[in-house]
Parts: structure tokens; C-alpha cells; sequence
């Protein structure tokens, strides 16, 4: 496939996640210009969901950790753009865009762009390979609106996490990260023991009320830098930055205790429930690509699964089991 074409691709998701709502008709209702804020939205790529606001001082995007707004994308140069305002003749302000000499190039509405480019309305800018920005001006109304609208696209609203199609991006990116730095980056995933047997005994309220109440208390018990996200009907899966094989079995260990520990109760209906984990590794696996990563913590977890269940399993090919998992019998 053409970079045209992989541009184009990109940019047809980005307009399928807003595909159900007539902008321009939104956009004239809401108030004047200047009454309101300009602003980048985030549509795809590692930044998805996040808003970012403008002023007269730019803000540098790049891989950089200098940056102003560091993006994790491959195609994303060090140094790839900055995005600014200026007053224009009557004193309103006009957003602008520019290349700062970037490897794979600024696209503005499909377009590349050479030094300096005025923003309007509505216009969509590309970086690098997946990521796409949309400048717009908002006031709090506009805010809260698309706010729900994406939320309603990268969260999973049964459990409160990130949902799978979010998740996908998200691990595609941290992989490459990882890959360029030689950083250490372990993936968990989680199911939940015998939970069709709940849904087959107590009926899928009672089912999904369990997926609410143990997403929530995963959330609470996670560090803020680790990622968590619905990945599966009963599965969960975790990206943990910079944490090794042992490190990343022990995380799993300590959620898999707490569930253990918990009481899920609804109505009159008392369970108490058990999870088996897969745990993999980078660069201890040696995955070419953030989909072999998966596949090995997938893989670690029908082990778990098929030898008994409630406990948490390494990868093949890590050096060595933890204790905790000699001691269950491995």
C-alpha cells in the first residue's frame, strides 16, 4: 500500500468515528468564533481522545521529551511541528501549523504543507503514520459534546476501561517506543475463571454487573502509568511500561489476589470470583512486533487456564518462573 493511500485509510477511520454526527450542521449553531477557544482533538493515534488548547506560544509536537506534546508514534519525527495563534487584522485569532522539517511531513486535509499553514474550522491535520488531529474552536458546550462522543468510542462502558479498539492502537505504539529506545515493556492478560458458568446460573444482569464492579476495582488498584482495558467478553488486558518479567508477574500476582480476596455481590446473588493471567516481556520475549507480544501473554494464560486456573504464568521462553509459581506447582 502507497503512503497516499495509508493516509487516506487513516484519515476514513478518523472520520468514521464522528461519522454519526453532521458537524457543519453542529458547528453553526454553537456561538461566534471569538467567544470560544481553539483547540486540537485528537482523532487516531497514541494521543486518541485527548484535547489540547492553543495560544500565541507555540506547542512543538515530536517524539522528543523536550516537546511540549510528546507523541509515540514511529512515523513522528523528534522535532515534527508546532502549532500556534496569531491575531489576524481584527484581532481575532488565527490558528497556524507548521513543518518543522519533519522526515514523513505535515498533511493538512490530505494535503502536505511546506513551512507555515493557516488553520480553519474543522481542518485535519496528519503526522507521521497514525496520527490525526482535528483544530477546531470550542467553548465548554463543545467541549462536553465531543467529549461524549469520544468517550463513546475508546471506552468500554460496562466496565469503565478503555475498550479493545483503543487498546489496539495504544499497544501498537507503546511496542514501537520500546522497539526504537530498548525499553522494557510487559503485557498482562487476563479472564475471568468459569464465567460462563455465572452467566448460564444467574443470567447476564447478574454477569454484567461482575464485569462493572471488577473493572472498577482493577482501576482502583493499578499505578496511573499502567494502561488497562477491556479486551475480551471476560477478558483484560494491561500494558505496564518499564516493568521486566518478574516485575510484570508480580502486577498480575497482586490484581489476581485481590480479586481473589473480593466479595461481587448483586441483589441476593453473593459470588466470589477467581482470574488466571498471562504474563510476556519485552525484550526478554523477543517479539518482532507488538502482535507476537500479545500472543505470548495470550498463550501464557491458556497454560494458566488449562492447568487449574487462578494463578498467573510467564510466557514460554522467559528465563525462569518467579517463586510465587514454583509454588503453585510449576
Amino acid at each position: 500500500m502507497s503512503e497516499d493511500d495509508k493516509l487516506k485509510s487513516i484519515g476514513e477511520f478518523a472520520d468514521d468515528i464522528t461519522a454519526d454526527v453532521a458537524y457543519d450542521l453542529v458547528e453553526e449553531s454553537f456561538a461566534d468564533q471569538e467567544t470560544r477557544a481553539a483547540c486540537l482533538l485528537f482523532l487516531t493515534g497514541p494521543m486518541m481522545g485527548h484535547y489540547i488548547s492553543l495560544g500565541e506560544h507555540a506547542r512543538e509536537v515530536g517524539r522528543s521529551d523536550e516537546s511540549d506534546i510528546i507523541i509515540n508514534d514511529k512515523g513522528v519525527s523528534r522535532r515534527h511541528a508546532c502549532f500556534y495563534l496569531r491575531p489576524n487584522r481584527m484581532g481575532d485569532p488565527d490558528g497556524f501549523v507548521e513543518d518543522l522539517g519533519s522526515s514523513n511531513g505535515v498533511y493538512v486535509n490530505g494535503e502536505r504543507i511546506q513551512g507555515a499553514h493557516q488553520l480553519h474550522q474543522g481542518d485535519k491535520i496528519t503526522l507521521g503514520t497514525e496520527t490525526i488531529l482535528r483544530f477546531t474552536y470550542q467553548d465548554e458546550v463543545d467541549q462536553a459534546f465531543q467529549k461524549r462522543l469520544l468517550d463513546a468510542a475508546i471506552n468500554d462502558g460496562l466496565t469503565g476501561m478503555r475498550n479493545r479498539a483503543y487498546f489496539d492502537q495504544k499497544i501498537k505504539a507503546e511496542f514501537e517506543y520500546a522497539a526504537r529506545y530498548g525499553a522494557t515493556l510487559s503485557v498482562i492478560i487476563f479472564d475471568i475463571d468459569y464465567f460462563k458458568q455465572i452467566n448460564d446460573a444467574h443470567g447476564h444482569v447478574v454477569g454484567d454487573a461482575v464485569l462493572a464492579r471488577l473493572g472498577a476495582c482493577m482501576l482502583e488498584a493499578v499505578r496511573e502509568e499502567d494502561f488497562l482495558a477491556r479486551y475480551g467478553g471476560e477478558e483484560f488486558a494491561m500494558i505496564c511500561r518499564e516493568l521486566t518479567a518478574e516485575q510484570g508477574f508480580k502486577a498480575a500476582e497482586r490484581l489476581r489476589k485481590l480479586v481473589e480476596s473480593e466479595s461481587f455481590r448483586h441483589g441476593e446473588v453473593e459470588l466470589e470470583l477467581t482470574v488466571s493471567a498471562g504474563v510476556a516481556s519485552y525484550p526478554e520475549i523477543p517479539a518482532q512486533t507488538h502482535v507476537e507480544l500479545i500472543s505470548a501473554a495470550d498463550e501464557a494464560l491458556y497454560r494458566a487456564k488449562s492447568i487449574g486456573r487462578n494463578r498467573t504464568l510467564l510466557a514460554a521462553g522467559h528465563a525462569r518462573e518467579p517463586v510465587e509459581a514454583q509454588e503453585m506447582g510449576e
